[in-house]
């Protein structure tokens, strides 16, 4: 997201119960980290209901497309109100949106502890259906009610919120409604019947359409992108994205998977996703203390489950963080290798914005008042991290976009210096794969642009093999400046016969796209874009999916190790074909 000046100090009294002080205190965490709650995998194996008709529709197509970058994380797995307090609000150029994101901080905190945990979410799959294949029922009957069950959960919690917020968070109302009121003044007639005031039915709207709205006659959604608005139109949009991104964090894992595979085959069915690539998430001491949120492994376990029984559909990523291994005796690198070993998991998620170079960290110093490990133990762990991927042939997926840290310092050490350091001085390696996640952002910068800057480290001959993603390129459908950016960056040579749009993916960064307006439009907007393109020549086959099948070690080609122990978990957990999208 755009930065924008915002004084800190402002941030504590708009929090409500969940005050700063306690936040930035995480890296001081004393209690003891808790023990993971979930022991073992489903005996028996339900069938996988997960990958629904629409996906089964695509593995039967001949194309096949991937989204490199997603999330399905809930309010368990984060500290909420820190994430959505900083990591998310810092960066909002619009005020009023900036102070309506907050103010929902502690509540969504509050209703985010009745959430769904880990455990019992793992229960409840393994609940479900015969086991070992031996289905009773159709696949559409089982989608049928589990989107039934998506929409009566989402409806309850939007009441549950509602009365929360008007019994005690009275900003929120007054926010939205002076942003309506707005709206309805400066309409271009984008949103129609959005423009309401702030109530019970408008947050039930929020939850299930975000920032679209109806068509009456036929119910249809009809999503709406911040081109199509004014900017007070924008506003409210968004507003009411937030809220939907709320609901996301408080429904369980697999609802959240199951909204992205069947809005995206409604809004964008040009792209039929024949799978995605998932990240968990590990912000402890960075944002909150471990007993705050749930256990990666975990989250580790309820990702394998995610991704057998949507027969491959989801390829998970197993989240690192080098302050758990400086606190609690290596356990999360630990955790990396039995996660890509025998968990199902094709890569490693890294949160640079958090509080950390990828690497030099013992050179360059943050100006922030925010708590931070010692730089020295940084580079250590991360060192060692990356020789563990090197020899496990597994990328390294970083955000490389200036957004989402703790504060505009943290921002920028997601940038390409810090992979530029690992490549002149960090430890030896092979061929590490790394995936700059954000490609740098969307927005054209006239000095120092961060695309650029992942070109010509894709451009650097050593042993980094550089990649990027689309995650959150959300002016990418509507602004002439970002669609230029890109073109002319695809079209760059690297040498040895490649260039750059043999290097970028597509993604989405779903969850976290949710909070714009339109974001079921993202996949079919860009795929358009790329289509378009006539050189270099089947760059739209390339970004959209053969791009992320190298990236990944998927493809059959090279070093098929990765490719092979994906098809051994899936066959040892009752998919004989191994992943959909390879058999069909």
């Amino acid at each position: 997201m755009p930065r924008t000046p915002f004084d800190p100090r402002r941030r504590a009294l708009m929090l409500g119960g969940a005050s700063l002080a306690g936040l930035s205190a995480a890296g001081c965490c004393t209690v003891p980290p808790p023990f993971p709650q979930i022991a073992a995998g489903c005996h028996p194996r339900p069938a996988p209901f997960l990958a629904g008709p629409e996906v089964r529709a695509a593995w039967r197509g001949r194309e096949r497309y991937f989204d490199a970058h997603t999330h399905f994380f809930n309010a368990q797995d984060v500290p909420v109100a820190g994430f959505l307090a900083k990591s998310v609000a810092h960066g909002i150029t619009d005020a009023r949106l900036r102070q309506f994101v907050i103010a929902l901080a502690p509540v969504a905190e509050l209703i985010g502890k009745t959430s769904m945990t880990a455990k019992d979410e793992h229960n409840a799959l393994c609940g479900r259906g015969p086991g070992d294949g031996q289905r009773l029922r159709s696949l559409a009957e089982d989608t049928t009610d589990l989107d039934t069950e998506i929409e009566r959960q989402s409806e309850e919690r939007a009441r549950q919120l509602y009365r929360e917020i008007i019994q005690r968070h009275p900003d929120i109302p007054r926010l939205f409604n002076q942003a309506a009121d707005q709206a309805k003044s400066a309409s271009i007639g984008a949103l129609r019947n959005q423009v309401d005031s702030f109530s019970e039915e408008l947050v039930i709207e929020a939850f299930r359409d975000g920032g679209g709205y109806r068509l009456p006659a036929t119910n249809k959604l009809v999503p709406q992108t911040k081109g199509r608005m004014s900017s007070s139109e924008s506003t409210v949009a968004s507003m009411r994205g937030a809220l939907q991104f709320v609901r996301f964090m408080l429904s369980p894992r697999h609802h959240n998977l199951r909204t992205f595979i069947r809005r995206y085959a409604e809004q964008s069915p040009g792209i039929p996703l024949s799978g995605c690539f998932a990240s968990m998430v590990d912000f402890n001491y960075w944002l909150d203390c471990p007993d705050r949120a749930t256990h990666l492994q975990d989250q580790v376990r309820l990702h394998e489950q995610l991704a057998i029984l949507s027969g491959g559909f989801l390829m998970p990523l197993v989240a690192y963080n080098p302050w758990v291994d400086i606190k609690e005796g290596d356990a999360s690198i630990k955790l990396v290798k039995k996660a890509v070993q025998e968990h199902g998991c094709v890569g490693v998620k890294l949160y640079p914005p958090m509080g950390f170079y990828p690497y030099g960290n013992a050179r360059f110093t943050v100006d922030t008042a925010e708590p931070r490990p010692d730089p020295v133990a940084l580079d250590r762990k991360l060192g060692a991290l990356y020789e563990l991927c090197d020899e496990l042939g597994v990328p390294v997926m970083a955000h490389a976009n200036e957004s989402n840290g703790r504060d505009h310092a943290h921002d920028a050490l997601a940038s390409p210096v810090g992979w530029n350091e690992l490549l002149d001085k960090g430890p030896t390696l092979k061929r590490l794969t790394v995936n700059a996640g954000h490609f740098g952002g969307a927005h054209p910068r006239a000095v120092d642009d961060w695309t650029d800057g992942f070109v010509k480290l894709m451009a650097r001959q050593g042993s980094l093999r550089v990649y990027g993603d689309l995650g959150y390129w959300d002016e990418l459908p509507d602004s002439a400046p970002a669609q230029t950016k890109l073109k002319q960056a695809l079209a760059v040579g690297l040498g040895a016969g490649e260039s750059v749009a043999d290097r970028v993916m597509y993604g989405s960064d779903w969850l976290m796209l949710s909070n714009e307006p339109g974001w079921e439009l993202y996949a079919e907007a860009v795929g358009r874009l790329l289509k378009g393109i006539e050189a270099p020549k089947d760059v739209a086959a390339r970004v959209l999916g053969a791009n992320a099948m190298a990236c990944f070690g998927l493809s059959g080609s090279g070093d098929a190790a990765p490719l092979r122990r994906l098809v051994d978990f899936h066959q040892a957990n009752g998919n004989a074909g191994g992943p959909g999208w390879l058999r069909m």
